[in-house]
């Protein structure tokens, strides 16, 4: 194969990473608190392949993610593979393949990447890293509010405190779509209509179902209705369907487990927040930071998922993207530790290497000195007599615990 190319000796695809030393500390960081969170709250980590056969896995997708995965060819049997696209339908793929019981629940959290197509100049990654978590197993409103709370406290344990979440029951609009007695055809152009929000295109789209003039107009409020618990009344005023009052019935009983938990104030009602309703069925959620402009993530319930695997299993989560949070952090000040170097260890080579292994020991990032070294690094001098003595290698010894203490490793710092 030619090794000629036309591009740049460093290119690299548009709408992928690098990550340099402290951006990728920061990145293992982050993922490693979020999983840590998770652990204590019960939630075991998995690692889903990274391609999977594209035929099985689409049962779990949507339309689009099918349309925008990377596909490769298996060499062995030819048939097409996928690269992750979507790690919820991977879990509930591994979930069914392991048969998990449907009565019990199965806690399981991941950070990996997943890969998606994006136009040239789209300004999408094509890349994107999450933490997630997915409760299998239980529904209602108490299985609802542990994953909510799970998502509170995880961004609060980042540091985060200024966020939203937009809670919205995509069953209030499906009840909704199922009293209008619509085609699939205009359920989706409906459905797409307001998610963006368009409720000039709202309005018309039910009018041209035949929906009379007053209630169209009613209808096409639902986008609008954002805000506390009066978002629950007027969302009852809009329809006297009885599927639509039972969601704001869940979704008022959800709201009330979290207020009782002391996590209502990060809550925004948003009944127009419907996602895609061939996925989910029940609540559904956006994370949001003011002056962001965009969401750090989002999820919800999706009862039918596993099930498309063969092996009928209620379901819920959510995921996280890694960068956006990345950028939340630094723009709220949250600290971000960068590990580094502690110490560079000269002297003898032998025992400096002597030296260098005890402070690791210790729990301390330690370098036997080379050439050009950092000078903002402080060093060490190592001695034959296994003591450390400070740069210039003259004066008392130094004791291992006063530079762990100097390190701010010691527990303390």
């Amino acid at each position: 194969m030619s090794r000629t190319t036309d591009l740049p000796r460093t290119a690299v695809p548009q709408g992928v990473a690098s990550f340099f030393p402290d951006l990728a500390a920061r990145k293992r960081q982050l993922e490693s608190r979020a999983l840590a969170t998770f652990g204590r709250w019960g939630y075991r980590e998995v690692v889903p392949p990274l391609f999977e056969y594209l035929d099985v896995l689409a049962q779990g997708l949507v339309p689009e993610t099918v349309e925008r995965g990377y596909k490769i060819e298996d060499r062995q049997d030819g048939r097409l593979m996928v690269l992750r696209p979507d790690v919820t339908a991977q879990v509930a793929r591994m979930a069914a393949a392991r048969r998990d019981d449907p009565a019990r629940p199965h806690r399981y959290a991941y950070a990996v990447g997943v890969f998606s197509h994006a136009e040239a100049h789209s300004g999408r990654p094509r890349e994107v890293f999450q933490v997630g978590a997915e409760l299998l197993g239980p529904r209602g409103v108490a299985a609802d509010v542990e994953i909510l709370s799970l998502l509170i406290a995880t961004l609060r344990d980042l540091g985060l405190t200024a966020f939203e979440v937009a809670l919205g029951q995509a069953g209030y609009f499906q009840g909704i779509l199922d009293d209008l007695g619509l085609d699939e055809a205009d359920r989706q152009v409906l459905t797409e209509a307001m998610y963006r929000r368009d409720a000039p295109s709202v309005a018309q789209r039910l009018a041209a179902a035949g929906g009379g003039a007053e209630r169209c107009a009613r209808l096409a409020r639902i986008p609008f209705l954002i805000g506390g618990r009066e978002v629950l009344a007027a969302g009852r005023e809009l329809t006297d369907g009885g599927a639509a009052h039972a969601a704001l019935d869940h979704l008022e009983a959800v709201v009330d487990g979290l207020e009782a938990a002391g996590l209502d104030g990060h809550l925004r009602l948003d009944l127009g927040e419907t996602r895609d309703l061939t996925y989910y069925t029940g609540i559904v959620f956006e994370v949001l930071v003011p002056d962001l402009g965009f969401a750090l993530g989002g999820g919800g319930r999706y009862d039918d998922l596993v099930g498309r695997f063969g092996h009928p299993m209620d379901a819920m989560g959510f995921a996280l993207d890694v960068e956006r949070l990345l950028e939340a952090m630094g723009r709220a000040g949250v600290p971000a530790v960068a590990p580094g170097l502690d110490y560079v260890v000269a002297g003898p080579m032998e025992a400096a290497h002597r030296a260098a292994g005890r402070l690791r020991a210790a729990g301390l990032a330690a370098a036997v000195a080379l050439p050009g070294e950092d000078p903002a690094v402080p060093v060490l001098h190592a001695t034959d007599d296994g003591l450390f003595r400070r740069a210039d290698g003259k004066g008392a010894p130094v004791d291992i615990q006063v530079l762990a203490r100097e390190a701010g490793r010691d527990g303390g710092g």
